[in-house]
């Protein structure tokens, strides 16, 4: 199922979350942008197969409240953008264990501000380690 494509963006479809597992099967891709609810519910629970090679990962302006990451997907995840995403409640923080994640953003999604800062500080302590990358959280005001 489109082997060749990296890039994929979705805006408005008000798909279910529970369909976003199949995104994670595209093997090949590598940017997700979620905008303007392209997906609705209000608990996403991510497939620990699925996404083997996403790099980032952008939502914006979704409606769930729950995220959980069990099992730790996005392999490979680099950056993860979340803007106005203004019910989520927490940021998993089984991300703070992705060796690629460089970055983070949260823009207007302040109940989740204090989780992102856990795997700041996550992150940070693992940065001694020479094999770990520098990491960046930005969350402006």
């Amino acid at each position: 199922m489109f082997t060749k494509l990296k890039k994929l963006t979705l805006s408005k479809t008000r798909f279910d979350w529970n369909q976003a597992y199949r995104l994670g099967q595209v093997k090949n891709l590598q940017v997700l942008k979620l905008k303007e609810n392209a997906f609705t519910v209000m608990s996403w629970k991510m497939e620990p197969e699925g996404f083997k090679k996403l790099q980032v990962l952008w939502i914006e302006m979704a409606d769930f409240v729950s995220w959980e990451a069990s099992n730790c997907p996005f392999p490979r995840l680099r950056s993860l953008v979340l803007i106005s995403c203004l019910n989520l409640e927490v940021v998993p923080l089984e991300l703070a264990d992705l060796d690629y994640l460089q970055e983070m953003t949260l823009d207007n999604t302040s109940k989740a501000s204090e989780s992102a800062r856990k795997i700041e500080r996550e992150k940070k302590k693992k940065q001694a380690d020479p094999e770990s990358g520098k990491f960046k959280l930005t969350i402006p005001y």
